[in-house]
């Protein structure tokens, strides 16, 4: 039986059933009866069952705690045009309770957020649709479900749901826009041998961002941008940065500002690389954004090449048969699982 807290629910009524039959009941006493138990099996594996709705104000639903995998809500606010005219439909939310009382969005944070701003119209109060959930986990999940019908979310989306439910704040505009999503996703793949996994699942999106925290949080310390940083170079700074730790920060520090030095016939490994991306993005003129998958993999060796070539204090030959070679993809695979396990 589930024990929640009188005080955590302050909407007093709730409607459960359709039309004239429906019944207005105490919500706290809907949810300690017994018929608010999970019962079934397929409840049970779900972690989660319907209970009921209530009329709550806007005030009181903007003080429900947001999902931890919420995207970026700030972010999105701003190009949710469709949300700055009110629609009926708009009034309509979900809420998870938990057992302990806490409860928590299903969806309506970016609603509410405009609204509470005075960005767009909104009404007085909301229709919560209410979910009795097992756990944290629960809701969390319960949350993509909503998501996905709700709205559709991008990859960006995602990549900030899941840096927020890792505890990323990010200082540079490039990692607060979540332009890491693809590299993170391509690296924990090639890094764990998840090639069949769907690169667009909330799980394992949440799982690649999760496995590279502190790494994002060393990328974040170097200052990337997009131009410097395509997502073949972020995967190098990964990579490097699992296996090295901090000790990988300053050849990235240095690259991002455009360091690195060219001596006589020699050059060390941070102007190789940089030379390695300009001849990239050259090749890549008329081939899309990036140069594909492939290129992208192969600036990702030679990012690794260059990074322990100059950790190595081992120079790269300037001219027509100089500059870094593409990293031997046996090679490359073995270094990514290394790092997985370091």
């Amino acid at each position: 039986m589930l024990d929640i807290a009188q005080p955590r629910l302050r909407a007093k009524e709730i409607t459960h059933g359709i039309g004239d039959d429906a019944v207005v009941t105490d919500l706290s006493a809907l949810l300690l009866d017994k018929s608010a138990s999970l019962q079934s099996d397929a409840e049970a594996r779900s972690g989660y069952r319907h209970v009921g709705r209530i009329e709550m104000s806007i005030t009181e639903w903007s003080s429900v705690a947001d999902n931890p995998r919420q995207r970026d809500t700030e972010l999105h606010a701003r190009k949710a045009k469709h949300l700055k005219e009110y629609d009926p439909i708009h009034r309509f939310v979900s809420m998870a309770v938990l057992p302990d009382g806490r409860r928590i969005k299903l969806d309506g944070h970016t609603r509410v957020f405009l609204w509470s701003r005075g960005e767009a119209l909104g009404p007085q109060t909301v229709f919560v649709e209410v979910y009795s959930c097992r756990d944290a986990a629960s809701a969390e999940a319960l949350y993509s479900k909503f998501d996905s019908q709700a709205a559709v979310e991008t990859g960006a989306d995602k990549v900030a749901g899941a840096a927020r439910r890792h505890g990323l704040e990010f200082k540079t505009g490039m990692l607060r826009a979540g332009r890491y999503g693809s590299a993170v996703k391509r690296l924990y793949a090639y890094s764990t041998k998840t090639w069949n996994a769907s690169w667009q699942d909330h799980d394992f999106v949440y799982d690649a961002v999760g496995h590279y925290a502190k790494e994002l949080r060393l990328l974040d310390l170097t200052e990337p941008s997009p131009s410097q940083f395509p997502s073949g170079i972020v995967m190098a700074a990964l990579a490097t940065m699992k296996r090295r730790g901090e000790a990988a920060l300053p050849f990235w520090k240095e690259y991002a500002v455009g360091g690195g030095t060219k001596v006589g016939s020699t050059m060390d490994g941070v102007q190789a690389l940089i030379d390695a991306v300009v001849k990239a993005k050259q090749a890549a003129r008329g081939k899309g954004s990036d140069g594909g998958a492939g290129q992208q993999l192969a600036l990702l060796g030679k990012g690794i090449l260059t990074f322990e070539a100059k950790r190595a204090s081992q120079p790269y030959k300037v001219g027509k048969h100089g500059g870094v070679r593409s990293m031997d993809e046996d090679v490359l695979l073995q270094y990514l699982r290394y790092t997985a396990g370091a």
